[in-house]
C-alpha cells in the first residue's frame, strides 16, 4: 500500500490511475488487515483534491503553449 501511494505521487496520470484503482482493489478485499491505511490513503485524496485548482489554472493559462501539460506531482511532505 505505501508503494503505490508513493507511486500515485510521483508517477504519470495513466500509472497514478492504475495505481489507485489498485489500492481500492486491496482496500475493498483486506479490510481488516488494511484499517491501518485507510487515513493515510484519504489523505492524498484530500490532497489532490486540495491540488486541484492550481493543476487546472497551470493547464488551462497556458493557452500559448503545445503540446500536452506536464504532470502533476504531489510532493510528500
Amino acid at each position: 500500500m505505501n508503494v503505490l501511494m508513493n507511486l500515485v505521487r510521483v508517477e504519470n496520470e495513466e500509472n497514478a490511475v492504475l495505481c489507485m484503482k489498485t489500492i481500492m482493489d486491496f482496500q475493498r478485499s483486506y479490510k481488516k488487515t488494511l484499517a491501518d491505511q485507510v487515513q493515510p490513503f484519504l489523505n492524498l485524496i484530500q490532497e489532490m483534491f486540495g491540488k486541484m485548482p492550481q493543476a487546472v489554472k497551470d493547464t488551462f493559462d497556458n493557452v500559448g503553449g503545445l503540446g500536452m501539460p506536464s504532470t502533476v506531482r504531489i510532493s510528500s511532505d
